[in-house]
């Protein structure tokens, strides 16, 4: 596909600084979808790398307050 021009986006490149920044992201506020659309990532990917670095994940209705008070 490199050779046709098309850019190839690195499956690895979820990288620490990724994983910080998704925690930074999280920890501000931003929902699982934010922080993926943000990052042009799933949200499954965030979720994942989210929970492999140990960061307390939001339930729905801790979620629903933030949203409410914004």
């Amino acid at each position: 596909m490199r050779r046709k021009g098309v850019e190839v986006r690195n499956c690895n490149r979820t990288i620490k600084a990724d994983v910080n920044e998704m925690t930074r992201l999280y920890e501000s506020g931003l929902s699982l979808a934010k922080v993926a659309e943000t990052l042009k990532v799933s949200r499954s990917t965030v979720g994942k790398y989210l929970r492999k670095a140990r960061v307390q994940l939001r339930d729905k209705s801790t979620a629903a307050c933030l949203w409410a008070s914004a």
